[in-house]
């Protein structure tokens, strides 16, 4: 009850924080178009666990829900950041946004698991709970996802645009301008005019955009065009017009910092274990990248791509060999491991090496190999990884099922069963360090041994 409490307070600290733009949006603007489909998969994997903890931001559910907030998110970075800018601050942009999604979904799934259980304590049935959390969704991810979106596309235009404003240096001053309509608040439309140079401390707190949906900007203009303002009454004006804890949160500039959102949001305020996961997640992304990088450079691999979304990279080493049987269960794990975020990349296969067998490649630096079969039966699954076993250097088993049929209970029988090859000494068995399976081109199922 005491953890329901807290987050009737943090839902009251977060609608005061969007409310007004909530008004701007019902009007009936276009905005993000967020798949509902990555919120209830992730709402279903916290009621099948019976709960929710940081933990679970790890589980493919989780990673989709993030993905598909950051896929909005990004659609706006693009609008606003013209293709010239240094792909560096892209990235750090994309970054900053992924690490605002993890925040996001961990107190979105924290929300629906405080959902599971009624007054009383008791489970809801599934479709008394489905229907509850529908609300959360439609808040989170459709009311809040606007303001966020709208903000996105303006911050990142402005970030884009500092990096210019940095390197002319003092050269020219930079000057406030609200859109000069009935639109504008009251609060912005005081700033407009404010001339000062772009090294004063004011365009590190007040650079637009200064709340949900600014349409404000900061344009250079000739020195000695126009008057500067006096610092320190610009700096006040600055603090009076953002004085209540709502407005202060935006007095940051995301050019200078390289952020969309500003720091103080409430979705940072998360316990040290959701934290911990996030940070993890986004150092594993900025590894990706560099690994990208690296492999793009090599004329070795052919098919190089990253996704900026999940983070996920593939290639293939020209001397790998595609067979005619396998190779469409090869390339469909592949694109389900890279759509997922992870790094698999297709090795050199040496056929002169005799009675050498070599494995597929790496998946996240480890040795991989994929067997396919068309449908998930409880043999199917058993001989999928007989065969990868059969590769002795395989440490992680892939299962591709291309045309479904997988659950939970036939996986756990067959394992049982390869397992039970250890004890008879099978040349069959090997024991692998993961398992993942696939099916309709999507990992559907991921265990560590």
């Amino acid at each position: 009850m005491g953890l329901r409490r807290s987050y009737l307070s943090f839902n009251t600290a977060l609608a005061s924080l969007y409310e007004e733009q909530l008004l701007e949006l019902s009007a009936g603007a276009s905005g993000p178009d967020f798949d509902d489909t990555a919120f209830f998969d992730a709402a279903g994997m916290v009621y099948n666990a019976g709960g929710f903890d940081a933990s679970q931001l790890n589980t493919p559910e989780a990673h989709r829900l993030i993905a598909e907030t950051l896929k909005q998110l990004k659609t706006a970075i693009a609008s606003g950041v013209p293709h010239e800018v240094p792909e560096t601050v892209r990235y750090a942009l994309e970054n900053n946004a992924f690490i605002f999604s993890g925040f996001k979904a961990f107190h979105t799934l924290r929300e629906v698991g405080l959902s599971l259980v009624t007054d009383k304590g008791d489970i809801k049935p599934f479709e008394t709970f489905r229907r509850d959390v529908e609300a959360v969704n439609n808040r989170y991810n459709h009311n809040y996802l606007y303001a966020e979106y709208n903000h996105a596309v303006g911050a990142s235009l402005m970030a884009a645009r500092w990096q210019k404003i940095e390197s002319d240096g003092d050269r020219y001053d930079l000057q406030y301008r609200t859109a000069q309509d009935d639109r504008v608040r009251e609060d912005h439309a005081i700033l407009h005019g404010t001339t000062l140079p772009p090294s004063d401390p004011f365009w590190s707190l007040y650079l637009p955009p200064n709340g949900w949906n600014c349409r404000c900007t900061a344009v250079q203009v000739r020195k000695g065009k126009f008057s500067q303002s006096d610092p320190a009454l610009s700096m006040l004006r600055g603090n009076n017009c953002t004085e209540n804890a709502k407005q202060q949160i935006f007095r940051f500039n995301p050019g200078k910092d390289l952020q969309l959102f500003p720091p103080k949001h409430p979705y940072y305020k998360a316990p040290e274990a959701a934290k911990q996961v996030i940070e993890q997640q986004a150092a594993e992304r900025t590894e990706h990248y560099t690994e990208y990088e690296r492999l793009k450079g090599d004329p070795n691999y052919t098919d190089v791509e990253y996704d900026p979304v999940t983070g996920g990279v593939r290639a293939s080493h020209v001397e790998h060999n595609f067979n005619a049987v396998g190779g469409k269960y090869e390339l469909e794990a592949q694109l389900a491991g890279f759509r997922a975020g992870h790094i698999v990349i297709f090795g050199p296969e040496n056929n002169s090496e005799y009675h050498k067998r070599h494995t597929e490649g790496t998946w996240n630096g480890l040795q991989f190999e994929v067997a396919g079969r068309e449908t998930a039966t409880t043999n199917n699954i058993k001989r999928g990884l007989e065969h990868c076993a059969d590769k002795k250097g395989t440490q992680i088993a892939v299962l591709d099922f291309p045309n479904g049929g997988f659950t939970l209970e036939k996986f756990d029988i067959a394992l049982r069963r390869y397992m039970g090859l250890e004890k008879l000494n099978d040349g069959q068995f090997l024991r692998f360090k993961k398992i993942i399976c696939v099916q309709k081109g999507q990992i559907v199922h991921m265990v560590d041994l």
